[in-house]
């Protein structure tokens, strides 16, 4: 059996974000999933990480039908706030990404 090698040290990112005063930060990885033997594709959702003021959390978030985001794996304990502000961060990597291919 091959072993697929992917570098996902490019498209994970980190943002930073407070709270009541406090500092925290989220990780964000895309998620891939193999298409065919050794092609992996990126599915649209995001693997995140985050630190808040009650403790680590994990969870995917995507867009619904409506272009919302949204988590169905999230805590009770992350607020729906802290969801939204993941993709608004996504949505500004990706477009900083586009801009950035563009003028290249």
């Amino acid at each position: 059996m091959q072993k697929l090698l992917v570098d996902y040290s490019t498209p994970v990112f980190k943002f930073p974000y407070e709270r009541e005063g406090a500092k925290y930060y989220a990780t964000f990885h895309p998620e891939l999933l193999e298409v065919e033997s050794g092609i992996l594709e990126y599915t649209g959702r995001f693997f995140v990480v985050t630190v808040t003021n009650r403790g680590l959390f994990h969870f995917h978030i995507e867009r619904d039908m409506r272009g919302n985001w949204n988590s169905e794996n999230a805590s009770f304990l992350v607020d729906p706030d802290l969801i939204q502000w993941c993709g608004e961060r996504i949505e500004a990597r990706n477009l900083h990404r586009i801009a950035s291919q563009i003028s290249a």
